[in-house]
């Protein structure tokens, strides 16, 4: 299996790699996925990875800059995976 992670995307509403979300080779079940500023506030939190996160809080589009994500995932084989890393805001 393979679970791959961006570390970073353009927010910036051209349609190309502006939205953070993963991809897998295996079927996912559940998920949850939350994603942190520097200084640990949470701004996005999904159970639906096919959403991904669009670079906004609260309507505005983050800085540019590193963000940390936290991802929790049960695949359709019952094993489960936690993710957790950085991801870069460019514009």
């Amino acid at each position: 299996k393979e679970t791959l992670v961006p570390n970073a995307f353009s927010p910036n509403g051209d349609g190309k790699n502006d939205l953070f979300k993963i991809l897998s080779t295996e079927a996912i079940t559940a998920s949850n996925m939350k994603i942190y500023n520097r200084w640990g506030i949470l701004l996005f939190e999904s159970s639906d990875l096919a959403i991904g996160w669009d670079g906004t809080y609260k309507n505005v589009v983050a800085e540019i800059g590193v963000y940390l994500y936290q991802i929790e995932i049960t695949f359709a084989n019952g094993e489960k995976e936690v993710l957790k890393g950085n991801v870069t805001v460019v514009l």
